[in-house]
């Protein structure tokens, strides 16, 4: 028995949950014994008891948390895993998986094959290599905040299963000279927003890039050559927490996402 409709939907109109936000709840002897609250595309929240939603529900909608803060058990992120590599990240702890090889094994239960995961460590990317049984590398652990790349040769919906991650804990990042991989969970930031954030009127970040879904860097570049000649090249996309993003930054720096 359904104490809501599956179908019934309610619109917050707070800026930072603008998404259509469904309920389906399963009740047990009259007992409600899981909750399931979706959030937007391909993200989810499962949660215990009815008044946990309520609750979270409230504080979302008065802005006093942000979406990755809502207490849960488990979020559901969906990645499009294209044929070739995909730099990708994870706004959740996963929970299916904590290193590369589980990694490729939770993606071959879902149809794909990954052969190869690489993460960046300063100044070269670092790899685990598995086809069949023999496996090459270092089976590092993957975490969230940072960015791997995958070699996929096989197109395949994945659906990630994470615990929830509170957003501040995401939100602070220490960028070393040179070129650096993160991943970001505010979607509402954009290339500029994100170099200029790290700059604070002082020229440290310079370029920021994703690799698209065509095979292929898509950068964009602010120069703050002085303060009456700031030139900027490149689209400046969105931010998807998805994705992973590569930065160079001239100097090292403590950056923290507003």
């Amino acid at each position: 028995m359904n104490i809501f409709s599956n179908n019934q939907g309610l619109k917050l109109k707070h800026r930072k949950v603008r998404n259509l936000i469904k309920i389906g709840v399963r009740v047990l002897a009259g007992l409600v014994v899981s909750l399931v609250v979706t959030i937007g595309l391909g993200v989810g929240l499962a949660v215990k008891s009815a008044s946990q939603v309520y609750q979270s529900l409230d504080l979302i909608t008065k802005g006093e948390v942000g979406i990755s803060q809502v207490e849960a058990s488990e979020i559901k992120a969906v990645y499009q895993l294209n044929q070739g590599w995909n730099l990708v990240a994870f706004p959740v702890k996963p929970v299916n998986f904590r290193n590369a090889s589980g990694l490729i094994l939770d993606v071959a239960k879902k149809g794909g094959y990954v052969t190869t995961v690489s993460k960046w460590d300063g100044d070269r990317w670092i790899e685990f290599v598995q086809r069949g049984k023999d496996q090459f590398g270092f089976d590092f652990e993957i975490t969230p905040g940072q960015a791997y790349f995958l070699q996929n040769q096989k197109e395949v919906s994945w659906q990630v299963i994470g615990e929830p991650v509170l957003a501040k804990d995401l939100n602070e990042y220490r960028l070393e000279k040179g070129w650096n991989t993160i991943g970001l969970v505010d979607e509402s930031l954009d290339a500029r927003q994100v170099i200029d954030g790290i700059n604070q009127g002082v020229e440290r970040a310079t370029v920021i890039d994703w690799w698209t879904t065509a095979g292929n860097w898509e950068l964009f570049i602010k120069r703050l050559y002085s303060a009456d000649d700031v030139q900027e090249y490149g689209e400046n996309f969105k931010i998807d927490r998805s994705k992973g993003y590569m930065i160079f930054v001239n100097e090292s720096v403590d950056w923290r996402v507003r």
